[in-house]
């Protein structure tokens, strides 16, 4: 269930991708990111119902995942809800799928800091007090 992003994001910090091909019924997906232990997925909404709907008819779980990115439209709140209370991820939507580059700023909840990565072929982002990132080029314009 790939955005732009993560088919050039994912090489480039040595991350596995796994793509789901033609196959986009819930029962295809579930199966695909249970044996792959996928762990952050993205999706429209529809494509997360029939894969809610598929778990909830056979009881199955998919134990690795930990993050989910919806987008398309407005994603309802109910839904939202029992995406994190029956998969017990963490659930983020954005602007539509379409319009999602490579480095769309998705932004989840850390738990821990890490140092910032640079961008693939870029240069490390200079890391200051309070985790704000002075970006080159562009002084006086500073990323929180």
């Amino acid at each position: 269930m790939p955005t732009a992003g993560p088919p050039f994001a994912a090489p480039a910090v040595g991350a596995k991708l796994v793509l789901p091909g033609r196959h986009t019924d819930g029962a295809s997906l579930a199966t695909l990111m249970r044996d792959e232990g996928v762990t952050f997925a993205a999706g429209v909404q529809t494509v997360w119902l029939g894969v809610l709907d598929h778990l909830d008819a056979v009881g199955g779980e998919l134990p690795a995942l930990k993050r989910i990115l919806i987008g398309g439209a407005k994603c309802p709140v109910a839904l939202i809800r029992r995406m994190e209370t029956r998969l017990g991820a963490s659930v983020q939507t954005s602007w539509g799928m379409t319009e999602l580059s490579p480095l769309a700023p998705w932004r989840f909840r850390a738990r821990r800091r890490t140092t910032p990565r640079p961008s693939a072929g870029g240069r490390r982002p200079q890391a200051h007090r309070h985790w704000r990132m002075t970006l080159p080029r562009q002084r006086g314009v500073v990323a929180t």
